[in-house]
């Protein structure tokens, strides 16, 4: 039997590893959130890169509330 000491170590997460955005869009960080199937469809078929795009515009046009801390 092979010592599993003894084997090199390969694989594993590195940087720069995975797929790229379509849009080359860097410093993404994945997130899920809850949907329903028609929305989830709907994202799908528009792509990654125009959901961001819609997300951009929206906090530019109406930026997140402060949460104010007693």
């Amino acid at each position: 039997m092979v010592d599993q000491t003894d084997k090199p170590r390969r694989g594993g997460a590195r940087k720069g590893a995975g797929r790229k955005a379509a849009d080359g869009a860097s410093g993404l960080i994945p997130h899920s959130i809850a949907m329903t199937p028609d929305d989830k469809a709907w994202c799908l078929a528009v792509g990654a890169a125009r959901v961001r795009a819609i997300i951009q515009a929206a906090r530019e046009a109406e930026p997140a509330p402060t949460h104010e801390t007693e």
